[in-house]
């Protein structure tokens, strides 16, 4: 099981972009700004959205079991939505299986 630190920039920015985890990995999603990460499919992680507070760390334990998945990032309003027209923000991708991670 690895553990993965992502860093959102406060322009919401992802680094890295682009994930390949496999099933029961980590990852360590650290925000510099007030984030709203939206990930789908939501069984990625559990849920297809969360609020991360400015400076602060969410660890989150990969639940799928292989796929594909997009993430979107967006900073400023924790209060912000998944989907619809309010859903502007950067985008990141990743995988689930496929190799090691």
């Amino acid at each position: 099981m690895a553990h993965v630190n992502v860093t959102i920039s406060p322009d919401g920015t992802l680094s890295p972009s682009y994930l390949s985890l496999q099933p029961q990995d980590t990852v360590a999603f650290e925000a510099a700004a007030d984030t709203v990460l939206c990930v789908a499919p939501a069984s990625v992680f559990g849920s297809g959205r969360y609020e991360i507070p400015a400076n602060s760390t969410l660890d989150l334990t990969v639940q799928g079991t292989s796929g594909s998945f997009d993430l979107l990032s967006q900073t400023g309003d924790l209060t912000a939505q998944c989907s619809g027209s309010r859903a502007v923000g950067r985008e990141g991708a990743g995988q689930v299986g496929g190799g090691p991670g």
